[in-house]
């Protein structure tokens, strides 16, 4: 199962709670005024459609992964040809996503598991998979 519904949800809630900016990340209006801002930062980009990591694209709304070796700009979607599987992708992503879940405790001193409970549905689903994945 994709975890990547938590952590999504996760990056929502930072950026509501102004957490991003006090991880480096610069917040920009989206260029096509499409949704919320993208923050980019730390050799990634940020929208509450996708997430762009070191050539790695996550398109939320499709659960796709694409080999893009520039961010595109969500709700941008990658060519079919670029397609990556799952546990590829994952694994690139990974490295971010835990360096950033522990800048995220440094910074708050919290716990997720407080924001893992109040998850909306699609994303509870994928919790137990979230957190394998970072273990």
């Amino acid at each position: 199962m994709n975890p990547l519904p938590v952590q999504m949800v996760l990056f929502g809630l930072d950026a509501r709670r102004g957490l991003l900016p006090r991880l480096g990340f610069a917040k920009e209006p989206h260029p096509q005024g499409v949704g919320s801002s993208l923050y980019r930062g730390h050799g990634a980009l940020l929208h509450s459609t996708g997430l762009w990591v070191a050539g790695v694209y996550y398109l939320r709304p499709k659960e796709a992964f694409y080999r893009a070796p520039l961010p595109l700009i969500p709700p941008e979607e990658g060519r079919p040809e670029d397609r990556l599987p799952l546990r590829e992708a994952l694994e690139a992503l990974r490295p971010f996503v835990l360096w950033y879940e522990e800048e995220v405790r440094r910074l708050t001193g919290e716990d997720r598991e407080v924001h893992l409970r109040h998850l909306p549905p699609f994303a509870r689903r994928a919790v137990s998979a979230w957190r394998e994945w970072l273990g």
